[in-house]
């Protein structure tokens, strides 16, 4: 007990001298001069597609309006697919049999393909609008831009003002 003290008071020692005096805060400035530390605002996924895509800004622009015009042109479609899955976890924990579940299952299925569809329809949207170089990276973004329409919240991650 007491060598495990020992060890843990060392490296608390070593650490605090390691820091050599700076207080972990950059050396002899003062510390009003740092201020606090500046926080960065995580990209959204719309961001990440126009990363993926080297999207100009008039490019990016129109990728937000058909993401914007496609999400909630897709809102009722989303409450429909909650309301399978909500149904179908009920019916499980229910018990009740695999026949009265399936039928669940089946509906969502076609729930889920309706959506696959509108995430394929807003991508070749987008494309039609690419240039070559930019098309050929189209297949990377198509799951970033699939998770935009699933989430519940199209603003979500987005800076206020947006």
């Amino acid at each position: 007990m007491i060598l495990r003290l020992s060890a843990v008071a060392v490296l608390a020692a070593a650490l605090a001298f390691a820091q050599g005096g700076r207080g972990g805060r950059g050396g002899d400035r003062d510390a009003e001069a740092i201020g606090p530390p500046v926080r960065q605002q995580k990209a959204t996924k719309a961001d990440q597609v126009a990363d993926r895509l080297k999207l100009n800004k008039e490019q990016k622009n129109e990728l937000e309006a058909a993401l914007q015009e496609s999400y909630q042109e897709t809102a009722p479609l989303r409450q429909k697919l909650l309301r399978g899955r909500n149904a179908i976890a009920l019916a499980m924990v229910a018990g009740k049999s695999q026949d009265e579940i399936d039928p669940l299952v089946k509906s969502y299925a076609a729930l889920s393909a309706e959506m696959t569809l509108a995430e394929t329809k807003v991508l070749a949207t987008i494309c039609a609008k690419l240039k070559p170089n930019q098309q050929a990276k189209a297949g990377q973004a198509f799951d970033l831009m699939a998770e935009i329409l699933d989430s519940s919240d199209l603003s979500a991650g987005r800076g206020a003002g947006k």
